[in-house]
């Protein structure tokens, strides 16, 4: 008996919490809504960053583009250059005076066709105060459903990259068991263990998966003459993708006796793995001079084993005209 009466009192407590929720959620005023308005989105990368097993530290920048028609269809369009990058910041090797070393590049584009397009609703907390009672500070707020465009759509696109590689990725498939080498198509053994001998891997693939957009772009109020209104802006998409890419090649050894090539999968040579798969989401403000930013992760094609990585970028966003912030009245 007591342990229902206490599931009653959670019941009544539950209960209570949500009329609460219910009546303060009475309290906001739509004035407009236009999500669909939201066309254009273009990102500037002030910082890009990466973790992968090939490089610890990637630092660049980029741009970023999203073009959404009214149904059926949108666009993407995304490149980044990296300035800084540990993997060669101490190629000091007997080749890298003949074999200039690119900085990590990629460039790739979408299009996605919506099999969902429709306007529906999206849940975001809205803070609507909060307390300092000098040891704790408590937020109060509401979780409201505003009204969103909603779209869920499949993707494909191409990419292509370039990164700086050596010797002493080639794990898998070295020549010796004891050094960490690359054989060339001449038969030479290039670099050892501490003394790594560098070149480019160049990549051109293509993607496709699944996108899940979310778009909100209200003007409300808390009050119902609409005396102060706020705005409410976000453009969020999760991805998923899975990639293949059926070029791999990488870059010639260069010294001053001549040139050895290196062709993937022969023996001795880097082992190339075709396949990727990565997840990611970005969270935009649709308006002028906003912060952005994305995550993402998963495994690359490339050379066997070394394409795990994360990815990160914090980004300036460029909207089309919505409609003006709203003013308070007097």
């Amino acid at each position: 008996m007591k342990n229902l009466s206490l599931i009653k009192i959670l019941i009544g407590l539950v209960c209570l919490c949500t009329v609460k929720n219910l009546k303060a959620q009475e309290d906001i005023y739509f004035q407009k809504s236009e999500p669909e308005r939201v066309k254009v989105l273009i990102q500037a990368k002030l910082v890009d960053y990466e973790c992968s097993i090939m490089d610890p530290m990637r630092i660049g920048v980029g741009l970023a583009a999203d073009y959404l028609l009214s149904n059926r269809l949108s666009f993407h369009a995304d490149m980044n250059a990296t300035y800084l990058q540990v993997s060669t910041m101490n190629a000091q090797t007997f080749n890298t005076n003949l074999n200039k070393l690119a900085n990590y590049t990629l460039a790739q584009g979408c299009v996605r066709l919506h099999l969902g397009d429709k306007i529906g609703v999206q849940k975001i907390k809205i803070v609507t105060g909060s307390t300092n009672d000098g040891r704790y500070i408590t937020t109060d707020y509401l979780v409201i459903p505003f009204p969103a465009r909603k779209i869920f759509s499949i993707r494909a696109g191409v990419y292509g990259s370039v990164e700086p590689v050596n010797t002493d990725d080639n794990i898998l498939n070295s020549p010796s068991k004891d050094k960490k080498e690359v054989r060339s198509t001449d038969g030479i053994n290039w670099g050892s263990a501490g003394v790594p001998v560098y070149t480019n891997m160049n990549i051109f693939g293509i993607y496709g998966g699944l996108s899940f957009i979310s778009i909100v772009n209200a003007n409300y109020s808390e009050s119902a003459d609409g005396s102060y209104k706020k705005l409410k802006r976000w453009f969020r998409e999760t991805y998923i993708d899975v990639m293949y890419a059926p070029v791999v090649s990488f870059g010639d050894i260069k010294t001053a006796n001549g040139v050895s090539k290196i062709v993937g999968n022969d023996p001795g040579s880097f082992k190339v793995n075709n396949l990727g798969v990565r997840i990611g989401k970005t969270v935009l403000k649709p308006k002028n001079f906003a912060a952005g930013f994305g995550l993402e992760a998963g495994y690359r094609p490339g050379i066997a084993g070394q394409g795990y990585y994360f990815a990160g970028k914090v980004s300036l966003v460029f909207c089309n005209k919505n409609h003006d912030s709203p003013k308070k009245k007097n």
